[in-house]
């Protein structure tokens, strides 16, 4: 069992680290101290009523529906939190992230001096009622194919607890090995997340309700779908998405920063990103 022995430390178990390889996802319990976990949510609060401007990052993730309630977005997605406010710097979140990701992804002499680092953070919310799932889709479908190194750990933070009714995720066994990338298009209208068609295995989906301060952690590859929320309460996440710092690099010299909405809600553009199938 993985344990928390102080705001700067969290040790991943081995079997923690035999479960993210064979299934491409893995719960962490209590990997962020509840204090710090507060915190975020005040720089959330303060997000999303403004207080500390969202300027082009805010956006719906499930535009792709229409409106359950006119005045919010379905999904609410702020990207690059970290760039609106310094009170992010150098945060738990991020700390524990790179360790979590050496960790997770080490096993090899070359693996275990890599460096990794942060590619993208997001807080993501589903307010009460809103009832918009997050369709079944593949990360690496929002990533461009010409990268040749395509590992991703991405860590889903809890900021509040979150139930399979107020719509936590749900991941599809996919091992870490697999690098098949099903089709993907963009789902509904076009304006939100990209989709794909469920793989065989749907019956064998897992849910991972999470208390807040505990992670769920999954590679890029991994097939997951987040509910919608039904619950009288909001489902608040802040996560980070971590890569090898020479991956990150390849990306901004290629102009991919995860940072404009405008192409992120133009489902023509995003559908011709989509990578066909290997």
């Amino acid at each position: 069992m993985a344990s928390l022995s102080n705001t700067n430390d969290y040790t991943v178990d081995s079997s923690k680290i035999k479960f993210f390889q064979d299934n491409g996802f893995v719960v962490l319990e209590d990997v962020i101290s509840l204090n710090e976990v507060e915190r975020y949510v005040c720089i959330l609060d303060a997000m999303l009523e403004n207080k500390i401007s969202t300027q082009d990052k805010r956006g719906d993730l499930g535009g792709h529906t229409k409106r359950i309630k006119s005045n919010v977005e379905n999904t609410v997605q702020i990207t690059h939190p970290d760039c609106l406010t310094s009170k992010l710097d150098h945060c738990e979140h991020f700390r524990k992230g790179i360790e979590i990701a050496n960790t997770l992804y080490g096993g090899s002499e070359s693996s275990q001096t890599e460096s990794w680092g942060l590619d993208c953070s997001q807080f993501i919310v589903k307010f009460a009622k809103t009832e918009t799932e997050t369709p079944w889709h593949q990360d690496q479908s929002y990533y461009p194919d010409e990268l040749v190194d395509k590992r991703a750990c991405n860590i889903w933070l809890a900021l509040e607890e979150c139930t399979v009714e107020s719509g936590c995720m749900r991941f599809i066994p996919t091992p870490l090995s697999s690098t098949l990338l099903s089709p993907h298009r963009a789902a509904g209208n076009g304006k939100g997340a990209l989709t794909t068609d469920p793989p065989n295995g749907i019956d064998e989906q897992v849910y991972t309700p999470l208390r807040a301060g505990s992670v769920v952690v999954f590679n890029n590859y991994t097939y997951h779908f987040g509910g919608g929320n039904s619950s009288d309460v909001r489902r608040p996440a802040f996560v980070g998405q971590f890569r090898p710092k020479k991956m990150i690099q390849k990306c901004r010299e290629i102009g991919f920063d995860h940072g404009k909405f405008t192409s992120n809600e133009d489902g023509a553009e995003r559908t011709s990103r989509a990578t066909k199938e290997k």
